[in-house]
């Protein structure tokens, strides 16, 4: 499980003095909200205080649920939280909370918890750049909210970047140009000739018009969750028809789970995924990487070249796991560093050549 989650602080105003006193009570209507707002009730715990006052603890599938009550002042403290991607149930829940104790106030404050530490503030999107550093852009509206089986997805229009698509507080990416990406990501293949071409993660797409200078003829496109395709066509038709609309050109969506049935032997490959796949595996990290550039490798020709996008120069970790992986396995690997939009720092590359076997 990734470690994140919405954490929300609430407080409530001029609520029924009797029920704040009542534990049996108290305790009926936090289980039956926390049923409606379609969470799961684990276990349940209260304190009743002398004179007055209840703390009552639920423990929670997705974590815990606190109030604690003064009746005196006809005030009660609510502090839910919940993993990542409960973010509608919580919303819930405080409100059938609101209804229940029949507070004619609240306050509330949104934290973002785990990799990521801070209050949430009206549309503003704060993106996960991992080891302690983070990215706030603020959008105009929010298009798309979804939960797939593996991450939350979502559309944000942002009046500088176009529509956005973030996945799990992390950008994929957006629509406005982004030339000093693409120079840096197929910097490695200028001159090339490349006819099969395999983008690994959706970032990848905004290469679009580079596929249409190297003039690739079979293009095969990995994702790691199937949602991500429909949330593409539906919210991003332009940029699904570049990649469709050749008809001189082979083109194809593939799962990663799904990679083994990719017959195309590729001459080259461009990779920009999450180098923490925690949503989709309970894998040992560098495990899982190996064995996803395994079989990147073995849909690339022997000579062939693939270039990643190994994230912030500021995950040291992250970029040295890279090279011991690819220095392994791999030939004329390189790494270079690189100012690119919507990044917390330089962003790091790195360059490799297919070998014609491949050590896990």
């Amino acid at each position: 499980m990734k470690a994140s989650g919405t954490h929300l602080l609430a407080e409530f105003d001029n609520c029924e003095s009797r029920l704040l006193g009542d534990v049996e009570q108290l305790s009926s209507v936090l289980e039956r909200s926390i049923a409606g707002a379609g969470l799961s009730l684990v276990s349940s715990h209260s304190h009743l205080y002398e004179p007055v006052g209840i703390t009552l603890v639920c423990i929670i599938s997705e974590s815990h649920v606190v109030l604690h009550t003064f009746p005196e002042a006809q005030h009660v403290s609510v502090d839910i939280f919940t993993c990542a991607g409960a973010s509608e149930k919580t919303a819930a829940l405080l409100s059938l909370l609101e209804r229940e104790l029949t507070a004619d106030r609240k306050r509330t404050i949104e934290v973002q918890r785990g990799e990521l530490l801070e209050v949430k503030e009206a549309n503003t999107v704060s993106l996960c750049q991992h080891d302690g550093m983070s990215i706030s852009i603020p959008f105009e509206k929010k298009i798309y909210s979804g939960r797939s089986e593996y991450q939350q997805i979502e559309v944000l229009r942002s009046a500088h970047f176009g529509k956005m698509l973030v996945v799990d507080n992390s950008l994929s990416f957006y629509e406005t140009d982004s030339e000093r990406y693409r120079q840096e990501i197929c910097k490695p293949f200028r001159g090339s000739a490349i006819d099969s071409l395999l983008l690994v993660g959706c970032a990848t797409l905004k290469l679009s018009s580079f596929l249409d200078t190297i003039g690739a003829k079979e293009l095969s496109f990995w994702e790691q969750d199937p949602e991500v395709f429909s949330v593409i066509r539906e919210f991003f038709p332009t940029l699904h028809q570049e990649l469709t609309a050749d008809g001189a050109r082979s083109y194809q969506e593939q799962v990663v789970s799904d990679k083994s049935s990719v017959e195309l032997q590729h001459d080259a490959a461009i990779i920009d995924i999450s180098l923490h796949p925690a949503a989709f595996t309970c894998e040992n990290r560098e495990v899982y990487l190996r064995d996803l550039l395994a079989s990147i490798s073995a849909s690339v020709k022997p000579g062939g070249r693939i270039c990643i996008r190994c994230g912030s120069a500021y995950a040291s970790e992250t970029v040295e796991l890279l090279r011991r992986i690819l220095d392994s396995s791999f030939s004329d690997v390189s790494f270079w560093s690189a100012q690119v939009p919507v990044s917390a720092g330089d962003t790091v590359f790195a360059s490799a050549v297919v070998e014609k076997s491949w050590e896990k």
